[in-house]
């Protein structure tokens, strides 16, 4: 494996933390909670065992399916028909999240997948976020934005929208300890 000692870590760079401490304990770091059902601002406080609330706890225990989202799905189109002709749509910038999440929040589904990097690192970190509708898709740099790609709980916890991810067995521990998106 090459390394070019001149390229500055993304970390250092963008200024965002990686704990890589063996015993690293999740907490939340969410302050704003979007699409609350109980009015409550965010506790970061730990219960009785000594683990931390799920901030959207009361909102997972009440969910209420819509009718769109417990029948038959839609039927799939040919893959030549469903593959989009706009070029993929590059999120770096403040501007650009909050243009891809007003988008995202027209749309009755959306499928997700990270990337992960942990090569040198024991924890590792979210090094890239796709999200895609039936008509666009978005690669997100989570670098430039990584203090800000909580706004994504504008749409990841609006119960409308249907949530489809890939191989999620850490997408979404990912997501919540590297962003706060729920």
């Amino acid at each position: 494996l090459n390394v070019n000692e001149d390229i500055i870590k993304p970390q250092l760079k963008y200024n965002f933390n990686v704990n890589n401490q063996r015993n690293v304990f999740f907490y939340p770091t969410i302050n704003i909670k979007f699409n609350s059902l109980d009015n409550q601002l965010v506790s970061n406080t730990t219960n009785s065992t000594g683990y931390y609330k799920h901030p959207y706890e009361y909102e997972l225990t009440n969910l209420v399916y819509l009718p769109n989202q417990l029948s038959n799905p839609l039927t799939v189109q040919s893959v030549d028909r469903i593959i989009p002709s706009d070029p993929i749509n590059v999120i770096e910038s403040l501007d650009e999240l909050n243009k891809c999440i007003d988008e995202l929040l027209l749309v009755n589904e959306i499928a997700i997948d990270l990337e992960h990097h942990s090569i040198r690192s024991f924890q590792g970190f979210t090094c890239l976020i796709q999200i895609s509708t039936r008509t666009k898709d978005y690669i997100i740099d989570p670098f430039p934005l990584f203090s800000e790609l909580y706004l994504l709980n504008k749409v990841t916890t609006n119960p409308a929208i249907v949530k489809v991810f890939h191989g999620c067995r850490n997408d979404i521990l990912w997501l919540q300890r590297d962003f706060s998106v729920y």
